[in-house]
């Protein structure tokens, strides 16, 4: 196992784009295969020092951050077993430290695909299940508990549970019964709060049927280190391609989009095989500003779609004159709109959204200040609702926002982009209205960046202090100590 202590060495775990800062700790330890796990842990309890996960420093909420104790890193645990083949697609075990483009790339001689993108291709898998990351293709392939076959993982005892999921599910007084590969039996109390009916990474889940693999997806490493994961994959599309929609202004890219959203969804045949989009993605008119170099000149005001058509070799031509009525019939500007088709179209396409945070990071290059960013969903009925008053409150706050995201999912990034200390300060305030706005229409405060220690604030006002306690009796069966990722989600009290 690889340890280190010296500073230079340890400094790139002790910072992300969180902006929380003095984070330290004793030691970076690396485990080298996934039995080594239990002999991190067991240092840990012999010294009563705390435990923090770190994957690829992608976190974005202060989850991976230590203050204290020892960082157990993942980045070492990259073993891929084979991937086995299957009627729905396929299987793959992986361990918690492969990146997901590593993954993708073991899948692609074998014709399959992972379908959960979160948008950076060198997170890990680990890391990804932690925060339950999610990201474009969410619109259409749901959550990333739903590709979620297996996992194992290892208590803050060193014990290990390997987890099936089908095989262990709650009970009718909302607990698990889990038994660890070593034989001891568990009884976890799983919360009983009302959960929204979004897309959330916020908190556990709980409640009666919960299967107890997704108990642990989305946990922030706060119930046990996540080793390996066994994910399932679908047949890869024979092809793809992308349309950048653009319309006039935002609330007709608005209206487009519960349109296009509805249809979508509407129909269950696989998503090659028909008229779809496997992403509904929104650029508000500042992130279109961004993208006017590359576009020539437009209107103010103009906002754009980004959409993404599986298909086969045969029905291509049949999906792009599909595609290009639809647009028409949803007001997209035919003569702008850019459909990216081969390979040179498609690179194309993605360096022009990489613009976007290439922008954003100068500013805060410049400033020194961090953005503020928006995370929460709310439900489809409340889309329109929530769009209009945030924009609202971001327009009186007056900091400049660049706005894009999952809008598919009524998930928006509004990115707040401070120039002055005062204009920070208000940016939190503006961001704590919009989090109660989002609240007060049923939504989340997180829907796939997690919460990490940057908004524990924010879930104990979703869910109250009742519902915190909740949680903490969760990890108290689980962790009693509260060795793992102190100051995930909330602070460790005595459950009683």
């Amino acid at each position: 196992m690889k340890s280190f202590t010296q500073p230079d060495a340890v400094a790139p775990f002790l910072a992300d784009t969180s902006g929380l800062r003095d984070a330290h700790c004793a030691a970076v330890l690396c485990p080298q295969t996934i039995d080594e796990v239990p002999e991190v842990l067991a240092r840990a309890r012999s010294t009563g020092q705390p435990v923090t996960l770190s994957g690829a420093h992608t976190a974005t909420t202060g989850a991976a951050l230590p203050y204290g104790g020892i960082v157990l890193s993942t980045q070492r645990l990259t073993r891929i077993d084979t991937v086995v083949a299957a009627d729905d697609g396929g299987r793959v075990r992986v361990e918690a430290g492969v990146r997901r483009c590593d993954l993708q790339a073991a899948c692609d001689p074998h014709g399959l695909l992972f379908p959960p993108d979160p948008g950076e291709d060198k997170a890990t898998i680990g890391g990804n299940l932690s925060t339950h990351a999610a990201g474009k293709r969410g619109f259409h392939f749901g959550p990333l508990r739903n590709w979620v076959d297996a996992l194992t993982v290892y208590l803050a005892s060193g014990e290990r549970l390997d987890l099936r999921r089908g095989q262990c599910v709650a009970d009718d007084t909302a607990t698990l019964r889990l038994t660890t590969a070593e034989g001891r039996s568990l009884a976890v109390p799983l919360p009983t709060y009302r959960l929204p009916t979004v897309k959330h990474a916020a908190g556990y889940l709980g409640g009666t049927g919960l299967d107890a693999v997704d108990l642990f997806v989305g946990a922030e490493g706060t119930l046990a280190v996540i080793a390996a994961a066994t994910l399932r994959l679908v047949p890869a599309p024979q092809e793809t391609f992308y349309g950048l929609l653009l319309f006039a202004d935002e609330e007709q890219a608005w209206h487009a989009v519960v349109t296009l959203r509805d249809r979508s969804r509407g129909d269950p045949r696989p998503i090659d095989r028909r008229w779809g989009t496997a992403i509904l993605e929104y650029f508000d008119a500042a992130a279109v500003d961004i993208l006017r170099p590359a576009l020539g000149p437009l209107p103010t005001g103009t906002a754009a779609l980004l959409v993404e058509q599986f298909t086969s070799h045969a029905g291509s031509a049949e999906r792009r004159t599909e595609w290009r009525a639809v647009a028409a019939e949803i007001g997209a500007r035919p003569d702008v709109t850019l459909w990216a088709i081969t390979a040179a179209e498609k690179q194309r396409l993605a360096d022009l959204r990489y613009r976007i945070p290439t922008v954003m990071n100068a500013t805060i290059q410049r400033t020194g200040l961090s953005k503020v960013s928006c995370d929460m969903a709310v439900p489809d009925g409340r889309l329109l609702d929530y769009l209009g008053q945030a924009r609202a409150l971001l327009r009186a706050g007056g900091i400049r926002t660049v706005g894009f995201g999952h809008i598919g999912d009524n998930h928006i990034h509004y990115n707040q982009l401070p120039e002055t200390n005062a204009e920070h300060a208000r940016a939190k305030a503006i961001y704590d209205e919009l989090i109660d706005l989002a609240l007060a229409l049923g939504g989340t405060v997180s829907a796939e960046h997690g919460i990490g220690k940057l908004k524990r604030t924010y879930l104990a006002r979703m869910f109250g202090e009742d519902g915190i306690a909740q949680m903490r009796r969760t990890k108290h069966a689980l962790d009693p100590d509260g060795l793992l990722c102190p100051g995930n989600l909330f602070d460790v009290r005595d459950p009683t």
